[in-house]
């Protein structure tokens, strides 16, 4: 009885939920057969595309249109119920729906798209969308006719594919859906400025207007910057790299299957499969066999420059998809490379070709004379001047020769190193000279947030003392725009835990509204959604925070323009890695530099609307149910800013009591939309939910050390996110040396002794409570999602399928036919679903984490310092938490959307690092060397610094030297074991090992 109790109630719950999602699916329409025509703004690339996606859903029901409109029959329409008819860019079709003379109304980029009902039939409808171009005003000078394609129409282009069910997530991998739906607005009028209702057309009949929207820019630039300065998915491709560098190549190197290639000569599939570049049948964590010889081609793991290309054409079209103008990368060399220089710039003109077919602009990254991280520095600085400059207008003319838009660098010698001031500046002004002035290109410099350095010389004209040297671009050329930097998850107005020696970045904000104030040049946001090495991405932690953080300070920064007066010119973000979840903050970053989700007042209507998209914000008031960020007022007054300089119609203000924080979360809710959608209303709703509260408690945790609400007594070192990130030698050896390093800082795991031991605990306790309470709720999502989905009735062929009844224990009872059903159900398709599973072991990555490091620093304390038996118990269920954590690592590097070596391998490669970004997660690294310090298995586990280094200085920050210093290391660590105190322990400390650690075996034997 007690079984079938729990079986009626569970019957009784499906029910419900079956009722509850046809009764969400009211205003949704579902099509049979699709019809499509493409302007000429759009051009052949794009349409292509657009089409092979729109065939992907449905090959059979999907026609271009020709001379003879089927749609207009009745008796087809009846035959294949309801049809849509999409008009991409300028058709005949689209531009009488929507007028080239209402359409160059709007600002520059903008977009317009309108769903209507047909004239002649009701069951046919027509979805047209068309844009304008590029800002002239902001983009004057580029490589490319910014006329030929429109890159409003194109942006519209793919907003009307995510209307009809498509979303753009992770760069390497659009969802494509398994019907053709449109959700309709609520209410007939969508808002005050949606026309939804009726018009009349040329011959004077009339169509209901189901959807009209308009889109336009608040920001004019929004920009990536892809950082291959880090071994990440694309770092070869774009640098014109082969995989290795200098072979094997060949035929022998296509590793995975390829479809037909369109006319360009790339494959451009996309329905991406899970890519194998494996060497033999051997799971990615089982031992690896050594590599092949140089002619061993067999063994030898390899890609093609050719083969990889059809991946930078998915980032330029998640860029554009996902609102953004400019994508630029980072330019690596070395004088190790010797001379592959006409190569790489016939590969680099490929890549740029291919951005403009978006009408994207395509820049990169060049250092000045910074020479950290093989970046490809333009002057040596030993040099005279005069070379130095000759030098400098060689490396642009060569880069902008090859048709590169904008070029950007780096100040100083390194990133917390510079050379004289007087110098600096000369470098920067000749170059922002010769790019902008010689060639009438976009130049920037990027403000990094390192401190303690300063230029005697010269005045900070706000406070009359020494220049930051991060803020000297203040004193260069007009044509240098500057990028003001903050590092990892924390906002403008969080507090930092000291990462970088900064107690947060209020000066970094400080600095952006003076230069933005001062009409000299061009300033652009610059933050970032990922912190590698050691900090996050490579652990993994899964951080939704980051999109709503950065979010936060385009909001923060939007009400401040407003109020004082002034105007940035938008965002660029630091980009490092998409994998574990990385892409969702990212969409979000992106969208947010189109659309910061602020709720304003028209001075017409005084109704709240949008500030950069005219479409119902979804609620613009309510606090958060967590604090989070600086809840202060923000300051400054004055009257009401334009909220886009430029545009052609009467832009709306903020309300006068409105701050950024109150709505936050509402906002933050609406922004991840683009991926909940695809569950379904029902679903959608519960995992947006969950991902906002998994947010709100990083914030509450992981940034301002909040327990139950209570303040952090000492933030220096008590947020959790210091607890969570990965350590190595060279987090450690700051911390012991008292100088600033780059992680939030906290007490050390053998610090048992500290003031603030009490209080760290009380923080693991509830970080492993909060993040174990969401995964478990994130696992009930996906069981009942995996039910729903296993009850889809519907086959592709819209014939019948049957109804299975399963027994408690899982076994099949029973199997009915059911009759044919209409396609009206939401479908949650195998797509959808590989995302969702993403999503859950990020989420159980987060929750083992904190519940491995909960059980380190427990098995530490005092209190069991004479419990050897406890603490040994704590240690064992922290390694099985490592097991745990190794099933779903395993798991997930089978869905990565590149081969596993490509980013997760011990390999050379084009950067400093011996190892892809990933191979801390592949390994667990950083698991594993926590757990030997907690365990103290060795005399350098339990003394050393350098134990189990990675990381080779000289060629981090130098570029040479590792392959002398390995064989030094391989020798010392042979003959001369270590012991306390030995100084030959130092050149672990400057040396990786020659092979990658394999854990457990490498814990205590080297």
């Amino acid at each position: 009885m007690k079984n079938f109790g729990i079986f009626w109630l569970y019957w009784a719950l499906s029910c419900i939920l079956k009722v509850a999602v046809a009764q969400d699916l009211s205003n949704w329409l579902f099509f049979n057969r699709v019809y499509v025509e493409f302007g000429t703004n759009i051009g052949p690339h794009v349409s292509q595309r657009l089409f092979k996606y729109l065939k992907a859903v449905n090959s059979g029901h999907v026609e271009k249109i020709g001379k003879k409109a089927l749609w207009e029959s009745n008796q087809t329409a009846n035959t294949h119920g309801k049809s849509l008819v999409l008009s991409f860019g300028n058709t005949t079709r689209s531009l009488k729906a929507i007028p080239k003379s209402q359409l160059d109304l709007l600002h520059p980029e903008s977009f317009r798209l309108q769903l209507t009902t047909s004239t002649h039939n009701p069951n046919v409808y027509f979805l047209a969308c068309n844009g304008l171009p590029l800002d002239p005003a902001t983009h004057r000078n580029v490589s490319f006719d910014k006329q030929h394609i429109h890159y409003g129409a194109v942006v519209g282009a793919y907003a009307c594919l995510e209307e009809i069910g498509f979303s753009f997530l992770h760069p390497l991998q659009p969802y494509i859906p398994s019907q053709i739906r449109i959700s309709l607005p609520t209410s007939s009028v969508d808002n005050a400025s949606n026309n939804t209702g009726s018009t009349s057309n040329e011959n004077h009949t009339t169509v209901q207007v189901l959807l009209d929207r308009t889109e336009s820019p608040y920001w004019p630039e929004r920009a990536f910057h892809i950082h291959t300065q880090h071994p990440l998915e694309l770092t070869e491709v774009l640098q014109g790299h082969d995989i290795p560098q200098f072979g094997p190549h060949g035929p022998s190197c296509k590793q995975f299957t390829k479809l037909k290639p369109l006319d360009d000569g790339y494959d451009h599939s996309l329905h991406r499969p899970v890519r194998s570049a494996y060497t033999d049948a051997s799971h990615p964590h089982a031992t690896p066999k050594p590599k092949g010889s140089a002619g061993d081609n067999q063994n030898a793991y390899c890609e093609r420059w050719e083969d990889m290309v059809s991946d930078v054409d998915y980032l330029f079209e998640w860029s554009v998809a996902n609102r953004l103008n400019k994508i630029e990368w980072l330019l690596l060399g070395s004088y190790k490379w010797g001379d592959e220089w006409s190569t790489r710039r016939k590969r680099l003109k490929t890549l740029v070709k291919l951005g403009h077919q978006y009408s994207l602009l395509i820049g990169v990254d060049v250092p000045l004379g910074n020479i950290q991280q093989h970046g490809w520095y333009m002057v040596n600085v030993r040099l005279p001047f005069p070379q130095q400059a000759l030098q400098i207008r060689s490396r642009v003319d060569w880069i902008l020769s090859a048709g590169f838009d904008f070029i950007t660098t780096e100040s100083g010698l390194s990133e917390f190193t510079h050379p004289e001031c007087d110098h600096m500046l000369d470098l920067m002004n000749v170059f922002a000279d010769h790019v902008n002035g010689t060639w009438g290109r976009e130049a920037g410099i990027k403000v990094h947030c390192s401190t303690g350095q300063k230029c005697e010389d010269y005045k900070d004209p706000r406070t009359g003392e020494p220049i930051n040297f991060n803020f000297l671009p203040t004193f260069a050329h007009k044509g240098m725009g500057v990028f003001p930097h903050t590092v990892q998850v924390y906002a403008l107005d969080d507090p930092t835990a000291f990462a970088y020696g900064n107690e947060n970045f209020s000066y970094v904000e400080d600095y952006l509204v003076y230069e933005a104030k001062q009409h000299n040049r061009s300033v652009t946001f610059y933050g970032e959604t990922a912190y590698w090495v050691n900090v996050d991405i490579d652990v993994p932690l899964f951080l939704p925070l980051y999109g709503q953080r950065r979010q936060h300070d385009l909001r923060r920064i939007a009400v401040r323009e407003n109020r004082e007066g002034f105007r940035i010119d938008g965002q660029v973000n630091f980009d490092s890695g998409w994998e574990w979840g990385y892409w969702l903050s990212d969409v979000v970053t992106a969208r947010a530099s189109w659309d910061p989700l602020l709720p304003f007042v028209t001075p017409s209507t005084d109704t709240i609307v949008n500030g950069g998209t005219n479409k119902d914000n979804g609620g613009s008031s309510g606090d958060g149910d967590v604090h989070s960020g600086n809840t202060d007022e923000i300051d400054g007054s004055g009257d009401h800013a334009s909220c886009s300089e430029g545009t052609k119609n009467n832009k709306p203000t903020l309300p006068a009591d409105y701050q950024a924080q109150q709505d936050q979360w509402i906002a933050f809710a609406t922004a991840i939309t683009p991926y909940t959608k695809i569950y379904g209303p029902l679903f959608g709703e519960w995992l947006n939910k969950i991902l906002v509260e998994l947010a709100q408690q990083q914030a509450e945790l992981l940034v301002h050390g909040r327990v139950k609400g209570e303040k952090s007594p000492d933030l220096r070192k008590l947020g959790g996110m210091a607890y969570l990130s990965g350590g190595d030698t060279w987090v450690d050896i700051p911390r012991i040396l008292g100088i600033p390093f780059t992680q939030p800082d906290k007490v050390h795991i053998k610090e048992n002794t500290d003031p603030q031991w009490g209080h760290v605990l009380k923080l693991l306790d509830a970080m492993q409570v909060a993040f174990g309470k969401l995964s478990d709720e994130m696992d009930a999502l996906v069981k009942e999602i995996h039910l729903y989905v296993n009850e889809q009735h519907v086959l592709e062929d819209g014939t019948n399928s049957v109804s299975t009844t399963y027994n408690i224990d899982g076994t099949i009872a029973a199997t009915t036919a059911l009759p044919s059903v209409p396609l009206s159900r939401f479908e949650i398709n195998p797509e959808a679903m590989v995302f969702l599973s993403e999503i859950q072991d990020c989420i159980k990555l987060l929750s083992l984490r904190s519940q491995q490091v909960h059980r380190l620093y427990h098995s530490r304390d005092a209190a069991l310092s004479s419990n050897s038996e406890g603490r040994a118990e704590l240690q064992r269920q922290a390694r099985a938490l490592v097991h745990q954590a190794e099933e779903v690592v395993s798991r997930r590097e089978a869905a990565y959307r590149v081969p596993w070596q490509r980013v997760a391998d011990w390999r050379e490669n084009p950067t400093v690092y011996r190892f892809g970004y990933l191979w801390a997660v592949h390994s667990l690294y950083y698991w594993w060397r926590d757990q030997g310090l907690a365990e103290q298995g060795s005399l350098q586990s339990e003394h050393s610094p350098c134990y189990l280094n990675r990381m080779d200085p000289t060629e981090v920050a130098v570029g040479w030297g590792k392959y002398t210093l390995e064989v030094i290391r391989a020798f010392i660590n042979r003959y001369t074991p270590f012991s306390v105190g030995s100084p030959l322990e130092v050149v672990n400390c400057l040396s990786p090992p020659v092979r990658g650690y394999e854990f457990p075996k490498d814990l205590y034997h080297l």
